[in-house]
């Protein structure tokens, strides 16, 4: 899902000389934006904790590619506001599940070392996708790293809903079954 970050650091540039926006307007974008991170922090938290945070990833995802191929097809002021809080929606959620899918995926005595990997995996190409995103940019023009966004996204989208299963679904199973043995034990 990094991929969705080669359009985010474009959205507030692309507004600004697309429609020749006053700057002032940066002040609204970032509150947008900022508003739907601080609103949706609880939410990503409830839907994690019920029903797995790789669901959170999926969501916040969807969230990130609606907002890239709108942004791309309808550049108006009010499509940017969408924009900014989707993308305040895929940011949120995907730095709140960073963290504790890595709880969800290991096995406890090996968290450190699962939160560590997943960290170092993470840094190289969180720097790598904005700086391809600003050369594309340059090159071709912001719209193309929306669709660019927007369509591998989608990609990795459904590749993340096809191979990889939900742990929170795997641990559920075993504590019912543990759950189930137990009461017989005592019974």
């Amino acid at each position: 899902m990094v991929i969705l970050e080669i359009a985010t650091p474009f959205y507030t540039i692309s507004a600004l000389e697309i429609l020749a926006l006053n700057a002032s307007q940066v002040g609204v974008f970032t509150t947008i934006l900022s508003f739907s991170e601080a609103v949706l922090n609880p939410l990503w938290g409830w839907i994690g904790d019920h029903k797995g945070f790789i669901r959170v990833v999926q969501i916040s995802a969807v969230a990130g590619v609606v907002g890239a191929l709108i942004v791309a097809v309808f550049p108006t002021l009010w499509i940017y506001y969408i924009t900014f809080f989707l993308a305040g929606a895929m940011i949120s959620g995907l730095q709140i599940s960073s963290l504790n899918i890595v709880y969800e995926f290991s096995p406890k005595q090996l968290v450190p070392i699962y939160m560590a990997v997943s960290q170092i995996a993470l840094t190289p190409l969180s720097s790598i996708v904005p700086t391809l995103g600003g050369v594309i940019a340059e090159k071709f023009g912001y719209t193309t790293d929306y669709w660019l966004a927007g369509t591998l996204g989608i990609v990795s989208l459904i590749g993340l809903s096809l191979q990889v299963k939900n742990p929170k679904k795997k641990k559920r199973s075993e504590n019912i079954v543990f759950n189930e043995t137990a009461q017989k034990n005592i019974q």
